[in-house]
Parts: C-alpha cells; structure tokens; sequence
C-alpha cells in the first residue's frame, strides 16, 4: 500500500542583487537562498518492509539568476544556475540510505547508502534577433557523476504555429560507477521529441 504521511515543513529564505560596473556580467545578479527543515519525515525502506524510515531533513537551494546581454544585435539571454544540498533524499523523494544496492535484477540486495544528496543545474535560453528561433538548455548534474541534459529548439513559424524540438541525454556515469546517481533511475529514457503548437 501507498501511505501518505502528514509533514511539517519549515522554510526560510532570502534574496540579494548584485551591484558592480553596468557592463560587467557580475551586475544585476539575482541571488536566492532557501533552507528547507521537515522533522521526521517518512521514507520507505530499501527492503520495501512496511515500517518507514523516519528521519529529520534539510534542504539547502542557492540560485543565481541573470539577463545578460552578449551583443546589442541580439536579445538577451536569461541564465540560472542553481545548487541543491539535500541530507536525506534524493529529487524524486528516494531516501539516499537505498543508494548502491540492486542494480536490474530482483533479489534484495542490501544498500550502502550515501550520506547526502547534491544537484548543480544550469539553464537558460538565447532567442536569436529577429526571435525565430529561441536555443533553449537545462543540464542537471548529480555530484555523484549522473548527467540530465536537455538541449531545446524553438522555431516560430509564423501564422501562430511553433515547432519545438527536444532532445533528452541521460548518463548515469559520466564519472563513477553509476550505482549512487539519480540518473541511474532512467538511464534508459534517451529520447529525441518533437511538438507542434498551434494558437487560436
């Protein structure tokens, strides 16, 4: 069964803009920092039994924000870079204790574990002059050697139809053995995407 436990959850944050020389890139930086606490928060255990693992959490988010403009013949870019600490789970929710047990076959294995989760992101898009084409990207780095890439083309067509084409990389181990990613999850899911948008 599915059970849904009740959560307390404690957040703090704050924000800050940079200031230097109008033409430098470290200008007008939007800063974020957020810590997250959930007291005893309730995961599954690696062996599936129906007793959770209960434990204390923190969660720890640095974001930089910023438009930047390269060149006055196009528009400006928008870029983020973000880092998260997590102590006890990954981004899906997986308590980090399951790390490094079974990978692919179905007899329990016991896990060893990793002590904490970490996530580098970096985003962003650059529209091209006249705005027909918008470059988009996202890459999700997990410390522990997995990468999520997401690489993205938009084309605006004209008459209220766009067409996006997106590509998704996975790697569980672009350094590593790969047993400790949170790419491990779906490393299969290698996927090439293509969508038509049209507007009334």
């Amino acid at each position: 069964g599915r059970d849904y436990y009740r959560e307390s959850v404690f957040g703090l944050g704050g924000s800050y803009v940079t200031s230097a020389d109008p033409s430098s890139f470290f200008d007008s930086i939007i800063l974020n920092a957020e810590i997250q606490y959930t007291p005893e928060r309730a995961y599954t255990r690696p062996d599936l039994s129906n007793t959770p693992i209960k434990s204390d959490e923190y969660i720890f988010t640095l974001v930089a924000e910023k438009w930047y403009r390269y060149s006055q013949a196009v528009p400006a870019a928008y870029l983020v870079l973000q880092y998260q600490h997590r102590t006890d789970s990954d981004l899906v929710g997986l308590n980090v204790r399951g790390y490094g047990g079974n990978t692919g076959d179905t007899a329990y294995k016991p896990s060893r574990g990793i002590g904490s989760a970490d996530y580098v992101v970096f985003a962003g898009f650059q529209p091209t002059p006249n705005r027909k084409f918008i470059f988009e990207w996202a890459f999700l780095l997990d410390t522990e050697g997995g990468l999520l890439a997401q690489p993205n083309v938009r084309w605006n067509a004209g008459s209220s139809m766009a067409v996006d084409v997106f590509y998704n990389y996975v790697n569980d181990k672009i350094y590593g053995d790969g047993t400790n990613t949170l790419q491990r999850a779906f490393n299969y899911a290698d996927e090439i995407a293509v969508r038509l948008t049209y507007t009334l």
